[in-house]
């Protein structure tokens, strides 16, 4: 499995195993936009080759949600994500939104991810 989509099934397997959700559910609510959100440690950049960082908080519903975004790094290992962020590293792969005060479980949120990911 080559291109975007393979790097995806990477990366979201490193998420997984990282216990993703709990470093983004840590910052959701105080975070900033464009605060990064997961990885912390940017010395995995090469290698999982792509981040999640905190988007705009918004009222939908009455509840208080926080777009996720998923970002190519410039230094990527992967030859796609690599030309994708050099060519615009704060392009937004995949945005998710998701409510702060009731956040989606880790698979839920890859789940959200994926569908955005596949199209």
């Amino acid at each position: 499995m080559t291109g975007f989509k393979g790097a995806f099934k990477t990366w979201s397997k490193v998420f997984r195993d990282k216990q993703g959700l709990q470093s983004i559910v840590n910052c959701m609510k105080d975070g900033k936009p464009g605060d990064r959100a997961w990885p912390k440690d940017k010395s995995r950049d090469k290698a999982i080759g792509m981040r999640i960082d905190l988007g705009d908080t918004f009222l939908e519903g009455g509840r208080t949600k926080r777009n996720l975004v998923l970002q190519a790094n410039k230094d990527a290992d992967h030859v796609t994500l690599k030309k994708m962020a050099q060519k615009d590293s704060h392009a937004k792969l995949a945005v998710v939104a998701i409510d702060i005060e009731s956040p989606p479980t880790q698979d839920q949120l890859l789940q959200a991810f994926q569908s955005r990911v596949d199209g």
